[in-house]
């Protein structure tokens, strides 16, 4: 999965939870929404760990939904 389709898959989920970038983002521990906005447009790449962290965040499996 590329970092498009993997950001996709994020915004698809937060707003199937009905999360604001902002909410996520302060979930995440980032400092600004812009940050989580780059995930979500493929800009910006993520680790393997930060995967995990988001799969908590957003109540998924990371296999299942990423």
């Amino acid at each position: 999965m590329n970092r498009k389709q993997l950001g996709d898959n994020i915004r698809i989920i937060r707003k199937a939870r009905e999360l604001s970038q902002k909410k996520l983002a302060d979930l995440m521990g980032y400092k600004a929404h812009s940050t989580l906005a780059k995930v979500e447009t493929g800009v910006n790449d993520i680790t393997v760990e930060t995967l995990y962290k988001y799969a908590d965040k957003l109540e998924v499996d990371v296999q299942t939904h990423f």
